[in-house]
């Protein structure tokens, strides 16, 4: 701006020089005098006009500069949109989550008080709403978990492995012990060892003596998964590092009686396997050991 104001008085002082050079050139009587003036004249008007287009020069730029800052602001001004859309966007999700968070309160504290979640003691599990041991997992709790995480129980006639035929298998004595009693747990981690020997570097383990292995928090269903399955097999690397469930290949519940099946406990375990051990793709298999399977 100040090279413009000043080339304006350039112009202007060439301008008040011309006109003074041109009234002593017509009044000059001596014909070399005119000459002269006259010669002045003309180097002041180039000198003028090359003052003029640097000046129409300047006053381009200038224009195109505040067309630049205009075009700034613009940009400025709706980045600021943006933000203020943006900042509204997360207010209403985070109000959503709020509300989302209030109904599943709300629901499991109603499923607490119908007695729905089933007791966590001897199960080394929080006793807390929401808190949910596998073991009692049943058909409302699955409801809920299925409708979040969009997984279902597809009932089918036939295995879907076909496992090789085994000749002379030694029959499973259960103790009168509870199946979750150490003394069958530890009998039923021999006997699937003599019986289905695992792969190279897998073994089979007692999963209950961990019993944390399934923990897993479902924030969206608004439940905490709590205790273990009953035997794993799993990768030795694994049980070696003292990570079991990030190695697991097979989750087994063990049940003296069929009538006891639990198909939403297992689906439950599966789920949390699969999440501890994504890439091995582990199944579930809730067994008697004796003829019944699922």
């Amino acid at each position: 701006m100040e090279e413009i104001e000043k080339l304006e008085r350039q112009i202007s002082d060439l301008e008040a020089e011309i006109r003074v050079l041109s009234a002593k050139a017509e009044s000059a009587e001596d014909t070399e005098d005119k000459k002269y003036y006259r010669a002045l004249v003309l180097k002041k008007l180039d000198r003028l006009l090359k003052e003029q287009e640097l000046l129409v020069e300047k006053e381009d730029n200038l224009l195109k500069e505040k067309e630049l800052l205009v075009k700034e602001k613009e940009l400025l001004l709706k980045e600021k949109e943006l933000l203020v859309k943006k900042e509204e966007k997360e207010i209403l999700l985070l109000e959503k989550d709020k509300d989302l968070r209030k109904e599943n309160l709300l629901r499991l504290q109603r499923l607490g008080a119908r007695g729905e979640f089933g007791s966590a003691a001897g199960l080394g599990v929080e006793s807390t709403a929401g808190s949910v041991p596998i073991s009692g997992v049943n058909s409302t709790t699955w409801e809920d978990i299925r409708t979040v995480y969009n997984v279902v129980i597809r009932m089918v006639s036939t295995a879907l492995l076909t496992a090789a035929e085994v000749h002379e298998t030694e029959p499973f004595s259960w103790q009168p012990q509870g199946e979750a009693n150490p003394i069958n747990r530890n009998a039923a981690v021999q006997y699937l060892s003599r019986m289905v020997p695992p792969p190279a570097g897998q073994e089979w383990y007692d999963g209950a003596a961990r019993r944390n292995m399934l923990d897993c928090d479902l924030p969206m269903a608004g439940i905490k998964l709590r205790g273990s399955c009953d035997i794993a097999l799993c990768t030795s690397a694994a049980v070696r590092g003292n990570l079991p469930e990030h190695g697991l290949r097979i989750v087994v519940e063990l049940k003296k009686d069929e009538v006891n099946f639990n198909p939403y406990q297992l689906a439950v375990e599966l789920l949390v396997a699969n999440q501890r051990s994504p890439f091995l793709k582990p199944i579930g298999v809730m067994t008697d050991l004796v003829r019944h399977q699922c």
